[in-house]
């Protein structure tokens, strides 16, 4: 067997949908730093690859529904035989039917089948690069919920740092303002969320899925 190039990755697309997987495959098969793409329709088979592909870098195409089943089961179950594997998730689904759950959007990377050709490439290109990549489609999905609350910009920018765990000092300095600043901003979003205190602002956001 060839020796490898030690900056190329195999590519397995999970999907059940053949024309989306072989579009796909399509797409990627002369990609410069995709070595070989794979495909499995189902548990079996992508469990099946995941053993043939070891101990070869890898980025997953995981559809998020594969005839029932979930693909965050199915991406977790693999991630357990290869931790080192990169996921991209997708899915058919419209953006305002997607129900988003903390796994998901644990995911490194997102992209929406409906997504123009040149935005999956980009997600492939940003994942290759050691990055992060969510469809702008997702990303209108997550503003929802400040939507919902009425949380203005600034509130929504509070709400985001205070959900990566940093304190008032640190978001007042990632912001550019005083605490005095961000203590108001965040009575404003405990009365909107009808949080008692920060503990209960975090779960009520948690649980709201507010990331983004």
């Amino acid at each position: 067997m060839a020796a490898r190039e030690n900056d190329v990755v195999d590519l397995l697309i999970v999907d059940d949908h053949r024309l989306f997987a072989d579009a796909m495959r399509h797409v990627f098969a002369d990609h410069p730093q995709i070595d070989a793409v794979h495909h499995a329709s189902g548990h079996d088979e992508a469990l099946q690859q995941i053993v043939a592909q070891a101990g070869n870098e890898l980025i997953v195409l995981m559809d998020l529904n594969l005839g029932g089943e979930s693909g965050v089961d199915l991406n977790n179950r693999l991630r357990s035989l290869n931790p080192a594997m990169r996921t991209i998730f997708c899915t058919g689904e419209q953006p305002a039917n997607l129900c988003l759950d903390e796994a998901l959007l644990r995911a490194s990377s997102f992209v929406f089948k409906t997504d123009a050709l040149a935005d999956i490439r980009a997600c492939m290109d940003c994942v290759l690069d050691g990055g992060r990549y969510q469809s702008a489609s997702l990303r209108g999905v997550q503003s929802v919920v400040a939507e919902t609350l009425k949380l203005s910009e600034r509130e929504g920018d509070v709400a985001r740092l205070l959900m990566q765990g940093l304190r008032n000092a640190e978001i007042a300095a990632q912001l550019g303002v005083t605490d005095n600043t961000v203590k108001t901003h965040l009575k404003s979003i405990y009365s909107k969320l009808g949080a008692r205190n920060r503990a209960d602002c975090l779960l009520l956001l948690e649980k709201l899925r507010f990331l983004d």
